[in-house]
């Protein structure tokens, strides 16, 4: 049993790794989709670049409805408001992953991450959620990337791609499956 299920925010970490997992799937395929939590702080905009980039990488693409402010805790501003909203989105990804076989589910959290107060981190090892950027003490390419403008993005996560990344993500999977 198998699969990858990718939280996709469509922000320049998780589009990091969708290129990388659209790109090994093309070598060696497998169960791929990336799930997306649409929420009133998101545009339309922002949704149909989701909807575009998850196209482009020809990957299927589920999106979800949750309002945040649904949640007491992000509703009243609290400190561990960002868990609450982590937990929310993961319990509904991981519920989705485990319904249609996907084993393993990805967030585009990058080692820079790690430094910085983070409640949702929290949620994430709750509900079993891989992150391979922080685990490959990625962030230094991530924040360089996020310098580039939205046009040149997926040329540059292609460039990235197909320099050691790959390789060192596809090294990383097999360590998950073995």
């Amino acid at each position: 049993a198998g699969g990858i299920a990718l939280g996709f925010s469509g922000g320049v970490d998780s589009t990091l790794l969708l290129a990388v997992l659209a790109e090994i799937n093309q070598e060696s395929p497998f169960a791929l989709t990336a799930l997306t939590m649409h929420s009133i702080f998101q545009t339309e905009e922002e949704l149909s670049h989701i909807r575009k980039t998850a196209k482009e990488y020809q990957v299927e693409l589920q999106i979800f409805t949750h309002d945040p402010l649904a949640i007491r805790e992000v509703a009243q501003n609290q400190p561990d408001r960002c868990y609450h909203c982590k937990n929310k989105i993961f319990s509904t990804f991981r519920q989705y992953a485990d319904q249609h076989g996907f084993a393993t589910l990805l967030d585009g959290t990058h080692a820079g991450d790690l430094h910085v107060y983070r409640p949702g981190r929290k949620a994430l090892a709750e509900w079993n959620v891989l992150s391979p950027l922080a685990e490959l003490k990625m962030d230094k390419t991530v924040n360089i990337m996020a310098s580039v403008d939205s046009e040149k993005l997926t040329e540059q996560i292609k460039a990235v791609c197909n320099k050691e990344l790959c390789n060192e993500f596809k090294e990383w999977l097999s360590t998950q499956f073995t």
